[in-house]
């Protein structure tokens, strides 16, 4: 071929090198499209899975098997105490007890095994004590490898301090029927030796002045325990409040003073009342409110033995009038705080176990709650909770 003739049929063999060179740029493009979009999926489906774990009620605590903390969602930062960005990506034994929750985390990375639910009391940053429900679960690669251990944490405080509440409203109301059954079985027969016993100390009073004196003690024995009765079958019965308004701070004062014109009130002990509100009003029958409260301060004085002081604040918190009574005394077996509130339950040689079984009841009929806790070292304390807008709304 000559010079002419190439003119004429020019050489074509960089044509397809174009071609693929176009072909190449479109599969690049291709490829960044479908990454760029599986950018996105991935973006929406890890918003997607934070959301629900920021959303879930249970904590969720993802442990890697060198023990390092990956997953600590908020949830599980409200129950334990403990922020996200202190935990994240941080060891778990430097965060938390080996047995924290109720197993050992360390030979459970170890040995390849969990306990499944568990049940633990966690104690939140030194102060409040929770019960929590853990469920565990390890969690394997496709080799069967361990990746680590889930937990997720739910936090049954007040499930269990309601059913503890409704277990004890239970057994109250059984004991309660049954003091009710025996008063009513006991008040008959006592009756009648109250009436033989009045008949011989009338007939005896002349010529055996001793016996009748001994038939005199027979009787006051029998309005001792008929009276014991009356008040067995009164705690038997459904309180029935009567509503009106009143001031808390005002009663409170005013059983201060009461209690400490008391002749038996010993002058070294010292009640101190702090209100942090001149007056506080709510619904609630004063004459029931009265009688628990001033139990509970009499219960107080009772329990220091020397001096010491009674301590007792006032206060409103959300919809609530909080009204706390504490002591420098001698303090409350741990053995004795479930069964304070028993009808005829008593640490007292002369008790009859009533009092505060009845102060438990008229709290209860206005909807409030009571609370106590005790050390031998640092005495009782009372909460009492009551409802600014009464029962009855």
């Amino acid at each position: 071929m000559d010079i002419n003739s190439a003119k004429i049929f020019p050489d074509l063999t960089g044509i397809p090198i174009e071609n693929e060179t176009i072909s190449e740029g479109s599969t690049v493009l291709k490829l960044m499209q479908d990454l760029q979009e599986k950018t996105k999926q991935l973006d929406r489906v890890t918003h997607y899975l934070d959301s629900i774990l920021k959303n879930i009620t249970e904590g969720l605590i993802f442990v890697s098997h060198i023990g390092i903390i990956t997953t600590y969602n908020v949830a599980a930062e409200k129950i334990l105490g403990h922020k996200q960005k202190d935990v994240l990506f941080t060891s778990y034994a430097e965060k938390f007890a080996d047995e924290a929750f109720g197993f050992s985390m360390a030979s459970a990375l170890k040995m390849l095994t969990c306990p499944g639910i568990n049940y633990a009391k966690y104690v939140c940053k030194g102060r409040f004590e929770k019960e929590l429900e853990i469920s565990t679960s390890p969690v394997f690669r496709k080799s069967r490898s361990q990746q680590g251990i889930i937990l997720v944490i739910r936090d049954i405080t007040v499930k269990r301090l309601l059913l503890k509440k409704e277990e004890q409203n239970k057994r109250m109301q059984e004991l309660g029927q049954l003091a009710a059954t025996v008063a009513h079985e006991i008040r008959n027969p006592l009756g009648g030796i109250e009436g033989f016993a009045s008949l011989l100390q009338s007939d005896l009073k002349k010529e055996h002045p001793e016996w009748s004196r001994m038939a005199g003690y027979i009787i006051d024995g029998s309005k001792t325990i008929g009276l014991l009765i009356e008040n067995v079958l009164r705690s038997a019965r459904p309180l029935s409040p009567h509503i009106q308004e009143m001031d808390i701070v005002q009663l409170i004062e005013e059983i201060k003073k009461h209690v400490e014109i008391d002749p038996h009130f010993s002058k070294n002990i010292q009640i101190r009342l702090q209100p942090y509100a001149p007056s506080i009003l709510l619904l609630a029958d004063q004459g029931m409110v009265r009688s628990a409260l001033l139990h509970l301060v009499r219960n107080a004085c009772q329990a220091i033995e020397d001096s010491g002081l009674i301590d007792i604040t006032v206060f409103t918190k959300d919809d609530s009038a909080v009204v706390t009574i504490k002591d420098t005394g001698r303090g409350i077996a741990p053995e004795h705080i479930d069964r304070l509130f028993s009808p005829f339950f008593t640490t007292k040689e002369k008790g009859t176990g009533l009092g505060l079984y009845e102060t438990y009841r008229i709290i209860q009929s206005h909807n409030g709650h009571i609370e106590v806790k005790s050390s031998s070292d640092c005495g009782t304390l009372f909460i009492i909770t009551l409802p600014v807008k009464g029962f009855l709304l």
